[in-house]
């Protein structure tokens, strides 16, 4: 399983804008249901752009946002986790 920093960064990628779920969890370290909604919808929607063109790239999207996915669940729902931004966000920029 990927590491929180690994899960919010692609979480920062996929978000659906400043108050989505994952934008949440990728701000705060909040994980609730919706959050899992919103990497199940982005999943369907890369594999409906795969089987439309094809294109490997839409796989590989897949896989980053399963991982994310087993994250998730695996970490179960919570609210904001103190000092997420220090310990995750920040340590992933130096």
């Amino acid at each position: 399983m990927i590491n929180p920093r690994a899960a919010a960064h692609i979480a920062q990628l996929w978000h659906g804008g400043g108050s989505s779920p994952l934008y949440q969890f990728a701000s705060t370290g909040t994980i609730t249901k919706k959050a899992w909604l919103e990497v199940h919808d982005n999943i369907n929607n890369e594999l409906g752009e795969y089987l439309d063109f094809e294109e490997k790239e839409q796989i590989e999207h897949v896989k980053e946002l399963t991982k994310l996915l087993e994250f998730l669940v695996t970490t179960g729902e919570r609210g904001p986790v103190d000092g997420w931004y220090e310990t995750v966000i920040a340590q992933g920029r130096g």
